[in-house]
C-alpha cells in the first residue's frame, strides 16, 4: 500500500466530517500502511481490529480539523 492511496484519499476528501471511513482488507502492509497515511495526512486511526490472523483487518478512520 502506498502511503498516497488514492481510493482512501479520493473517499476522505468526500467524507463527513462526523463520518469514519472502514477499511476491511487482507493486506498485511496495510497494518503499517495505513496508520502511516493518517499521520502523513492529519487523519485519525480510530479503531484497528487487526489481531485476527485469518480474517480481513478492520480499520476505521476518520478526518481531523474537517
Amino acid at each position: 500500500m502506498r502511503a498516497d492511496h488514492p481510493l482512501i484519499a479520493t473517499t476522505m476528501r468526500d467524507l463527513n466530517p462526523a463520518r469514519w471511513l472502514a477499511v476491511h482488507t487482507d493486506d498485511l502492509a496495510a497494518r503499517v500502511g495505513v496508520p502511516a497515511w493518517c499521520r502523513l495526512t492529519g487523519s485519525r486511526l480510530v479503531r484497528a481490529d487487526t489481531d485476527r490472523p485469518t480474517s480481513p483487518d478492520d480499520l476505521h478512520i476518520s478526518r481531523e480539523g474537517g
